[in-house]
């Protein structure tokens, strides 16, 4: 009886010996997660966010003081340099050219007249040409006075509220006409004058001068309308598409008056302003990513074409200043067609290596300064290993020295962890 209880409590006391030493083994075991060691291509990059411009662009001015007639260039619209994009009412301008050739060819006879003899006929025709442009002169003026009148009138009403912006606008036209009208009608009767005096005094080396020079005025007030009448017909000046248009049908516009703005998709870049500390590590020819919503899933390659010799203070969107550097970014945008004003994201390769061990960076950390690692030995223990590091980017860390392609490494390991632990 006595064998048998000594037996029961030996026992009791190796099942109480094997759980404590279970127990003690059990509580050296780390529940860890690992990963390999891999080799394979690896890269270093600066992630940015770009936006997509337009290096040819050009904005279409007007070139003269008129009203818009026909509109003919829509946004989206593809266009030639030659293509007429608006039309400029040029119905007063037809007019001011008749009478502008009327006064030409006058001077002209005028001065032929000069040339040969003087004859006492000639003198009563040039009297009755000047009595006559003095009637047309006294008729323009009194038309003047009138549409000036209706003018000051018209703009009190405007400023009262008491008729349209557009009657305002038919009044300052009817205005414009009536004092061209009344310049080239002093014109006329200048013109005259000069040729009755000339052939009054008799022909002379002088007087054939100031013939001349009335024709040459003449001349050069005719290819100022032509001139006009050609800027009225407002072309596009390059290949592109309208990205803006600023006229309307209608509208009143002075010399200076933003109509459009046209740009070529061909000649698409996206621009990223880099922080001077990344910019260290850009160079021209360098490789880069476009990635992004706007284009999907898909990944486009471009390359730095462009680095600005200067950098450009701006504010965060915390409110930081920054010290950037504009970099520019080719690409072929005839399978993306990326609209100008498009955002992207841009990785700018810096470095890579097809041939590179890596782990995750959550497997590498600081020890005494050291850049370390656990591994796990052959008797699935832990080790920790020193290593040297290489390229860095938002997952992974190259390995340069310290471990070799398929060996496991902790990710993410905890403070307690210690050599010699087995893993779980």
């Amino acid at each position: 009886m006595f064998k048998k209880k000594n037996m029961i409590i030996g026992i009791v006391i190796l099942i109480v010996i094997a759980g404590l030493v279970f127990a003690a083994v059990q509580g050296n075991v780390a529940d860890v997660r690992l990963e390999a060691v891999q080799k394979g291509d690896m890269q270093e990059d600066v992630e940015l966010r770009g936006k997509v411009e337009l290096r040819d662009k050009r904005k279409v001015y007007s070139k003269l003081a008129g009203i818009i007639d026909v509109i003919k260039g829509e946004e989206g619209h593809e266009v030639e340099a030659e293509s007429s994009l608006l039309q400029m009412d040029i119905e007063d301008m037809d007019i001011a050219l008749d009478r502008a050739y009327a006064s030409y060819d006058a001077a002209q006879a005028s001065l032929q007249e000069l040339k040969t003899s003087i004859k006492p006929e000639q003198i009563q025709q040039a009297q009755v040409r000047l009595d006559q442009a003095k009637i047309g002169e006294e008729a323009a003026q009194k038309d003047f006075d009138y549409k000036k009148g209706q003018l000051d009138k018209n703009r009190a009403l405007y400023e009262n509220g008491a008729i349209p912006e557009q009657s305002l606008k038919d009044t300052e036209r009817l205005f414009e006409t009536a004092e061209s009208t009344l310049q080239n009608a002093r014109q006329t009767v200048k013109a005259a004058q000069s040729s009755l005096e000339l052939l009054r005094k008799g022909v002379s080396e002088s007087a054939v001068k100031a013939a001349e020079a009335n024709v040459k005025q003449a001349g050069l007030q005719l290819e100022e309308l032509r001139n006009n009448i050609g800027k009225a017909n407002v072309y596009a000046g390059m290949k592109g598409t309208v990205l803006t248009k600023y006229a309307e049908e209608g509208m009143a516009v002075q010399p200076g008056t933003l109509l459009f703005e046209i740009g070529n998709y061909d000649t698409a870049y996206i621009r990223v302003d880099v922080l001077v500390d990344d910019a260290a590590n850009i160079d021209i020819g360098q490789k880069a990513i476009l990635s992004g919503d706007v284009i999907k899933d898909n990944r486009i390659e471009g390359e730095v074409y462009y680095i600005a010799p200067k950098a450009e203070s701006q504010i965060s969107s915390l409110g930081v200043e920054q010290q950037r550097i504009e970099m520019r970014i080719k690409y072929d945008n005839t399978k993306a067609n990326l609209k100008p004003g498009y955002g992207i994201d841009v990785d700018i390769i810096t470095k890579e290596n097809p041939a590179a061990l890596f782990v995750p960076d959550k497997a590498v950390f600081k020890l005494d300064g050291q850049e370390s690692v656990f591994a796990v030995n052959d008797d699935g223990k832990l080790v920790l290993r020193a290593v040297k590091t290489g390229m860095e980017n938002e997952d992974d860390v190259e390995i340069l020295e310290g471990l070799t392609e398929g060996e496991q490494v902790v990710v993410d390991p905890e403070n307690n962890l210690e050599p010699g632990m087995k893993v779980k």
